[in-house]
């Protein structure tokens, strides 16, 4: 069985013709020539793209494919990638890709390459001679002309990892998530949670050995908790911050120590403390704050009972803290996670227990996947300015009816009164 029906390749130059047809491919073109670059126009059905030099005709690749075709972006080139989008659209392209493999992928590719037998191909030189064909490989470029001596050479140029992220609820579920997908494109990790799970690091940490990586308790319901974290880190240059504690109960209004609602104190007043603190510090180009909780499943809210003394109820809470949270500055996403398979499942009651876990089980995504598309959200330009609501996919919603720049005010100066109260204890 082959991994796919009929392989063809593609290149801009004839100088591997052999080579690729040797390891496999039913069909060579050479695009630079204009009898091969039209006889294979529309040609294929899906396309895997695994060049990523710059200035590459992006519009000769995609007339490759016909109708309803697929792009598989396994090269990424650090240049703008320019196209006409009449290709896309008119004839149905679709454009996927992956950024970073995890473990599990890694663990798939070589189990399919073992089971295809599938070999590098390897030069063989005498020893005498390492340095001089060392000193060869970094003198040839993408650009210089074919050297007979290099054969096949494959040079990503990427800057090593600088940015320190900040992950608040990062014990388990989405926030772990978060972090495993952060590891390998982070030079720091600070991990936030109110447990400290034995492993957590170690979990982390095999996702790139290389990742500085901390553990700091940290409970987010209790304020007083957050000023202590947040003046420990006054000067702390956290480059990305993402919040994604949570609690899920169907108790009634349940005070913390402090007089504050647990559930609303962990979703919204300790959310916004803990980067109302850090503003200073993250008033830089560059910085992203994501908050991970139902973007845009907010709804009308009682401005007389904010802190819902009088009115609570699961669902005022959850609108409550979901309508509250993109008031917090303009420079944040706000995130929808969609629907998680989060553990939560073990905290409601016996009878809900088991219809939440099968629902969970056939309809869910894995902490994995909704890390995956968090962590877009940071990475897309598009999102550098500006606050925004995502949904489970990281793509922009529009605001609700109630975002209003009066509610915003007055979400703002009842949350601040409310620390100042609570501080004051």
């Amino acid at each position: 069985m082959t991994l796919i029906a009929v392989p063809v390749a593609f290149s801009r130059s004839a100088n591997k013709r052999q080579q690729i047809l040797d390891l496999g491919a039913e069909e060579f073109y050479n695009l630079s020539d204009p009898e091969d670059a039209e006889k294979s126009a529309n040609s294929v059905n899906m396309l895997i793209l695994t060049a990523d030099a710059k200035g590459m005709p992006y519009n000769q690749y995609l007339g490759l494919l016909r109708k309803r075709g697929t792009l598989v972006m396994l090269g990424l080139p650090n240049d703008e990638i320019k196209f006409q989008p009449m290709f896309v659209v008119a004839r149905g392209v679709r454009v996927v890709g992956s950024l970073i493999g995890s473990i599990e992928d890694i663990k798939d590719m070589l189990k399919l390459a073992s089971e295809k037998n599938v070999r590098p191909i390897i030069q063989k030189l005498p020893m005498a001679k390492v340095n001089e064909r060392i000193t060869i490989m970094l003198k040839t470029s993408r650009t210089s002309p074919p050297n007979p001596q290099v054969e096949f050479k494959f040079q990503q140029e990427m800057p090593a990892p600088s940015k320190h992220a900040l992950v608040v609820g990062a014990s388990s579920v989405i926030g772990l998530g978060v972090a495993k997908e952060l590891a390998p494109i982070v030079a720091k990790l600070t991990l936030c949670s109110r447990s400290h799970p034995a492993k957590l690091l170690e979990m982390i940490k095999r996702e790139n050995p290389n990742v500085e990586v901390v553990h700091e308790k940290l409970d987010m319901s209790l304020m007083h908790e957050v000023r202590k974290f947040t003046a420990k880190h006054a000067e702390t240059k956290f480059d990305w911050i993402v919040m994604s504690p949570g609690i899920m109960t169907l108790n009634d209004r349940t005070e913390t120590s402090e007089g504050l609602d647990v559930k609303m104190a962990t979703h919204y007043y300790g959310r916004f403390m803990l980067v109302h603190d850090l503003l200073k510090g993250l008033n830089r180009p560059g910085v992203r704050v994501l908050n991970i909780l139902s973007a845009g499943e907010g709804g009308k809210i009682d401005v007389n009972d904010l802190d819902l003394k009088h009115t609570y109820s699961g669902s005022n809470c959850a609108a409550a803290t979901t309508q509250y949270s993109p008031s917090l500055s303009a420079s944040f996403m706000h995130a929808s996670p969609g629907f998680v398979n989060t553990g939560l499942a073990k905290q409601p009651p016996g009878y809900l227990r088991v219809p939440f876990k099968g629902l969970a089980a056939l309809f869910a995504r894995t902490p994995e996947t909704c890390g995956k598309y968090m962590v877009s959200a940071l990475l897309n330009d598009d999102y550098a300015k500006g606050w925004k609501l995502l949904n489970q996919n990281a793509v922009v919603m529009s605001k609700t009816k109630y975002h209003t720049e009066e509610l915003k005010d007055i979400v703002w100066k009842h949350t601040l009164q409310t620390i100042e109260d609570v501080m004051k204890q």
